[in-house]
């Protein structure tokens, strides 16, 4: 999930960006900036294994998650409410399924 978050914060950027592009929101450029950011470096140090990176990366998400759903729920807009809420919802899952999988016995453990 290292990939994706790296992804998924350079699209959250690029969104902060469109948003204030589109609408001259700052608000949308700030908190773009600040959550691709949070992502970005979560997910990069994720890949080296820092033990921080992961709560960061599922607080992170989830924060998204809670936001845009609200704002779908509100405008029921896919873009950019609806794809973020699924963008944020993936990445929120894969990281609890591979942090499930942790030590865990493989099946040639077994």
């Amino acid at each position: 999930m290292g990939y994706f978050g790296i992804l998924f914060g350079i699209f959250t950027i690029a969104g902060g960006v469109i948003g204030f592009l589109k609408a001259g929101s700052m608000v949308s450029l700030a908190a773009g900036g600040l959550f691709g950011l949070g992502i970005l470096v979560s997910a990069i140090f994720y890949l080296k294994q820092a033990a921080w990176s992961l709560p960061s990366l599922m607080i992170l998400s989830l924060i998204l998650a809670v936001f845009f759903g609200f704002r779908y729920a509100e405008t029921q807009a896919m873009m950019p409410a609806g794809m973020m809420v699924i963008l944020s919802l993936v990445n929120l899952v894969g990281l609890l399924i591979q942090r499930n999988q942790k030590g865990q016995p493989q099946a040639e453990d077994v």
